[in-house]
């Protein structure tokens, strides 16, 4: 891979993982305090207990933003095709209609491929939607649950499917990841007041995978990552890796700003115009923590989404 093309998942990356905002203690709580420490971000107590990877949009939130309209043209010239399928088929545009959208997965794939979907979405046809997730999945089951702030429509899938259509009656899981420290640690960190959040514990095959790779070997002590995108006349992006030791990350750290610097000089690089994109995107380690955060104007922005879609077109037309 050149360094042009590698410097977009990296930038990629960026727009995914955060850390750094406040830590929730964790020791010696009872699971109730927990769960009341879950309600922060209230979605949590209706995640199944064993997911370990969360990603969620605010929609709503950056639909209100001024730099939307740059963002919609891309978006729906990107996934125009896909978009057509939800109108099409179950009668909603999510861009225009969903406020809000949670996804969660377990770790490592399951053979059932179970995964949650959570979508706070205006009225929609609850029977049409119903029928198209069946016919789209065979197996996924989807419930309508309201309240005074929220109508959300949740999908269940695999193992999951039962007891998140419970919901239905109950406005939380028995178990859920509001009870699971880590998973709760993560998810608090990286989704208080973010447009996009992320959070995840890295599953042990992808650390495995990682530990065979030349190019940054200390990357296999990876053990959490979490972060956040916000939009609003530029862009803001921070993403923390949690590492297993301090040397660990501190060799990471160095390897990562080692690579940019080169990336950043390198001819196709320069030729692309992706120099300017590098230069704002900072790799630090602090403790057992390495973190990396991109700072983009508005207008470096919109020049920066119009070269990664130049960047992908040319890769799909080989």
């Amino acid at each position: 891979m050149s360094h042009a093309r590698a410097a977009v998942p990296v930038m990629v990356l960026a727009l995914a993982w955060q850390g750094g905002c406040r830590r929730i203690t964790i020791e010696g709580e009872d699971d109730s305090k927990r769960v009341r420490e879950g309600d922060a971000i209230p979605v949590l107590s209706q995640v199944p207990f064993d997911a370990r990877v969360m990603f969620s949009l605010d929609l709503k939130r950056l639909r209100s933003q001024s730099d939307w309209g740059m963002l919609h043209s891309a978006l729906t010239k990107d996934l125009n095709q896909a978009m057509g399928q939800f109108t099409t088929g179950g009668g909603f545009d999510p861009i225009k209609e969903v406020d809000r959208i949670v996804v969660a997965v377990p770790g490592e794939r399951q053979g059932d491929d179970r995964f949650a979907v959570f979508a706070d979405i205006n009225q929609v046809d609850e029977g049409r939607v119903t029928r198209w997730i069946q016919e789209q999945t065979g197996t996924a089951r989807a419930t309508f649950v309201r309240d005074r702030h929220t109508n959300r429509m949740i999908i269940g899938n695999g193992a999951w499917a039962e007891p998140m259509a419970g919901l239905a009656h109950s406005p939380r899981l028995p178990r859920s990841v509001a009870n699971n420290p880590e998973m709760r640690r993560l998810c608090a960190r990286a989704g208080r007041d973010h447009t996009l959040w992320f959070a995840a514990i890295v599953p042990t095959n992808v650390r495995r995978n990682l530990m065979e790779g030349a190019r940054f070997p200390a990357a296999a002590s990876i053990m959490r990552v979490s972060g956040f995108v916000d939009v609003g006349g530029g862009l803001h992006a921070e993403v923390v890796a949690e590492l297993s030791n301090t040397a660990d990350a501190v060799d990471l750290a160095r390897q990562l700003s080692a690579y940019l610097n080169q990336a950043k000089r390198h001819p196709e690089t320069l030729v692309l115009g992706l120099a300017p994109y590098l230069e704002a995107l900072g790799v630090t380690a602090h403790d057992a923590r390495v973190h990396a955060s991109l700072d983009l104007s508005g207008v470096q922005l919109g020049e920066c989404i119009e070269r990664i879609e130049a960047l992908a077109h040319a890769a799909w037309t080989k």
